[in-house]
């Protein structure tokens, strides 16, 4: 193990036991760690053999009681479709204030159209008081935005876990920066972290002011999700004379966006100090921070949003069934257009359940969640529901009311609900579209 001036030997040895032995926390070291194709082992109850508990094999893979694990990373993503909406920097996600860091583990990139020039995008992390894209690379190089089309990019992050630029503090923001737009369109970025209090977790975020508005940012498909924190930024703070605020509503199946109960004890006002991350207090009653299937949050404004940009509103989830994630995507910026909507990791994940919901309806619409592997574009590969043969949800049922879809049932087409490293959901429309509106899905994945 490489030495250190700080820490000789024998502290280092001792470090993994002092918190134990009642002595405090242990240090961290930048270097450490057990030598690597390991296995650590106990005594059996009987001491008469020996027992695997945990180790890494020659391939760098973790074992679990000698067989292969591999966790439940969280995906944050940057999705936007239109090419309009798209600026040079694009916040997308503020940490809340744990005492305890997240660690991003993995990030991707891939779009639908390339920018047709010369374009890289690079995320970066933002510290408190630091403007959108101001703050230190999480890579190594950059995201070519104009190589070839619905390709996966993978990053080479910026140094090993513990670098500080891969760490995300109290109130820290993720910032994507975009060299040059130009034809970029259906951009999908997504930064995988090791979870520490949620896997699931509600994002809303709008770079221009015309476009933050009162909309859904989650649907629920969980029983008994708990609302655990909520944490907000803006880049450039609202300056109209009157009362600016945001608030987060829990809207029951039927209720309009943002005509629900508040989930916090008060609105919060969007005036204050730009870059300086809030976290508003929730509401005290526990049946309010609890949702049903089918209950939806949504952003709440209230005043004129005057000057108001570079919003961003996460909200956090207590964890939920093992090995599960739920993945929202709002189409707010494009409601008809095909889009990806989830991209893998270097992992499996089986397509457990999908929910839709809409605020304007297109009566002769539907929308199919598609499995889009290689270079397939978003929507145009094999279709996974079984609703109205095999064409997807029909977008002309009752407005504000989820409804759940009908995935493939028979043994002979359940592999196609398996998505392998890289593999992407897709959102494919078919019909006519263009009365189409707030329009929110939620897929539940399981990590085989």
């Amino acid at each position: 193990m490489p030495s250190d001036s700080n820490f000789p030997l024998e502290q280092r040895i001792r470090a993994p036991f002092v918190k134990g032995a009642g002595l405090g926390k242990r240090p961290r070291f930048a270097d450490d760690g057990w030598d690597g194709d390991f296995t650590q082992r106990a005594q059996n109850a009987a001491g008469n053999d020996v027992i695997d508990v945990v180790g890494t094999d020659a391939l760098d893979n973790r074992l679990v009681a000698g067989e292969l694990y591999r966790p439940v990373l969280t995906p944050i993503r940057c999705q936007i479709q239109a090419n309009g909406k798209l600026a040079t920097t694009n916040p997308f996600f503020v940490n809340n204030n744990d005492t305890t860091p997240i660690e991003i583990a993995y990030m991707t990139c891939t779009f639908s159209v390339a920018a047709g020039s010369t374009s890289t995008g690079n995320v970066v992390k933002d510290p408190v008081g630091v403007a959108p894209g101001g703050g230190s690379t999480c890579m190594t190089g950059t995201f070519n935005l104009n190589a070839t089309a619905n390709t996966e990019q993978i990053a080479t992050l910026v140094g090993k876990r513990g670098t500080p630029a891969l760490v995300l503090g109290p109130g820290e923001q993720l910032t994507l920066k975009i060299s040059a737009v130009a034809s970029l369109a259906g951009l999908f970025v997504t930064v995988w972290v090791r979870p520490r209090q949620a896997i699931s977790i509600a994002q809303y975020h709008r770079h221009a002011n015309g476009d933050i508005a009162t909309g859904v940012m989650y649907l629920n498909i969980l029983p008994g999700t708990v609302i655990r924190g909520v944490a907000m930024r803006w880049g450039t703070a609202a300056n109209n004379a009157g009362t600016v605020t945001m608030d987060i509503t829990k809207d029951a199946s039927g209720t309009a966006p943002g005509a629900g109960t508040s989930i916090l004890t008060a609105a919060q006002s969007v005036k204050g100090t730009a870059n300086t991350t809030v976290y508003p207090a929730l509401a005290a009653s526990a049946a309010t921070l609890t949702m049903a299937v089918g209950d939806c949050l949504s952003l709440k404004t209230a005043g004129t949003l005057t000057a108001l940009a570079d919003l961003v509103v996460t909200v956090f989830f207590a964890a939920g069934p093992p090995q599960h994630i739920v993945v929202g995507m709002s189409s707010w910026d494009a409601a008809a257009v095909d889009r990806t909507v989830f991209q893998a990791d270097n992992n499996y994940y089986q397509v457990v359940d999908c929910w839709q919901v809409w605020s304007t309806v297109s009566t002769s619409n539907t929308q199919r969640l598609t499995k889009d592997s290689g270079v397939v574009a978003p929507g145009a590969g094999t279709g996974l529901q079984t609703d109205n043969t095999n064409t997807g949800i029909l977008t002309s049922g009752t407005i504000n009311t989820p409804i759940g879809s009908l995935l493939l049932t028979a043994v002979s087409t359940k592999p196609t609900l398996v998505l392998g490293p890289g593999d992407c959901l897709g959102l494919k429309n078919a019909g006519t579209t263009a009365s189409l509106a707030g329009v929110f899905t939620s897929v539940l994945l399981r990590k085989m």
